[in-house]
């Protein structure tokens, strides 16, 4: 159960760009920025909190999606689902889903570091960069142009993941020494 646990976990995290990112500022976990929402997160001992000011790595983790189910997706977590549910029938549909397989053995060094390094590239072009080009530093307010663009790619890179994390556990389970 816990091997299970951790592959779930790392696949879906090297897909994430800020945990394949600079070491200089901890994956965006000290650039603090204003996110152009407040939303109510639950903190450790069960009371609420209001918060609008989030570091980038968080934005990433946990705002985007949240604010996504909470304007979007009318507070359904179902329907946010579906709309990852639908990039993945479209990339089936359309042959782009093998785009995303060529490299989908997680057993493979070679594949895991191309899935981080294109993580890498996604955080330097879409997490540590506004719509404009700019630098996201400290202080920065992140506008609801950065929310709509990279909700697109926060989106894309959970259905690659979710690909990739079934060819995986499809990998694992076939090894027929896998069992023993």
């Amino acid at each position: 159960k816990e091997s299970l646990m951790f592959i779930t976990h790392f696949v879906g995290d090297i897909h994430q760009p800020l945990h394949s990112s600079r070491k200089s500022d901890k994956g965006g976990n000290t650039i603090i920025v204003h996110f152009n929402h407040t939303m109510i997160q639950p903190m450790v001992d069960r009371e609420l909190r209001r918060q609008s000011k989030w570091n980038l790595h968080s934005v990433w983790d946990v705002a985007i999606i949240e604010r996504a189910i909470d304007e979007i997706h009318r507070g359904s977590q179902f329907d946010f689902e579906h709309s990852i549910q639908f990039l993945v029938d479209v990339a089936e549909q359309s042959g782009e889903m093998n785009h995303w397989l060529l490299c989908s053995n997680g057993k493979d060094k070679t594949c895991v570091s191309s899935w981080a390094e294109t993580s890498w590239e996604d955080a330097l072009r879409w997490a540590y960069s506004d719509e404009h080009g700019n630098d996201i530093v400290d202080g920065s307010t992140l506008s609801d142009s950065y929310f709509q663009s990279r909700l697109t790619v926060v989106k894309s890179k959970i259905a690659v993941a979710g690909v990739r994390l079934g060819a995986v556990l499809e990998t694992i389970f076939s090894d027929q020494n896998w069992a023993q």
